[in-house]
């Protein structure tokens, strides 16, 4: 079981308490209830319900019920692993406009996860993804245009996509901006004072 700063009562009286919300109708209190299933926070509680509560979030058209779902399908929680279902279940999600499951999406696909790489549908996911709000889909553009990782590398793009993640809290891309205004990297000219501006930024936004 991973670890948590949440004792085992602590846990469970937490999942109770979820629970009654998602038996009240929450979808997001389903999902809730998934997580801890999924990774096995409450003992008591077997991990194939995991894909149980997935279900009755989606039975709701609650988008992040379908990426549980998904998840439940590509790990085999609950269910036998299955790709292409697990494919199914992210793109409903998407398709729900859950920006985290397009970016998820985009990095299976970037990476081969669920089947052959697709780079042109790894970079409209990612593109998608930063127009639903996700702050993770700008910042996997970003390192694909500085590494030049399946697309043409380009320092500019590289910039633009750390900046737009950046500005949706994304603490990875403003770090990333701060080293670059710091030492000149990224083609970018060296500016403490904007490397200052992206270190005050950063240290706003870490969890």
């Amino acid at each position: 079981m991973p670890k948590t700063s949440l004792s085992s009562d602590e846990a469970h009286s937490c999942y109770m308490e979820l629970k009654q919300a998602a038996d009240n109708g929450s979808g997001l209190a389903m999902c809730l209830c998934a997580l801890f299933c999924r990774i096995g926070l409450v003992d008591s509680i077997s991990s194939a319900k995991a894909i149980e509560w997935g279900r009755k979030a989606a039975s709701k058209l609650f988008a992040p019920g379908f990426f549980d779902i998904g998840y439940c399908y590509e790990h085999g929680i609950g269910a036998e692993i299955d790709f292409v279902e697990a494919l199914n279940c992210y793109k409903e999600s998407v398709s729900a406009g859950y920006g985290y499951a397009a970016a998820y999406l985009a990095a299976k696909y970037h990476d081969g996860g669920l089947g052959e790489r697709d780079v042109e549908k790894a970079i409209y996911y990612a593109e998608l993804g930063y127009e639903y709000g996700d702050s993770t889909a700008p910042l996997l553009l970003g390192g694909w245009f500085e590494n030049g990782d399946g697309i043409r590398k380009s320092e500019g793009n590289a910039v633009t996509w750390y900046e737009r993640a950046s500005e949706l809290g994304s603490f990875l891309a403003t770090d990333r901006l701060q080293s670059a205004y710091e030492h000149g990297e990224l083609g970018l000219v060296i500016n403490k004072s904007k490397a200052k501006k992206y270190s005050d930024l950063f240290e706003s936004q870490i969890p």
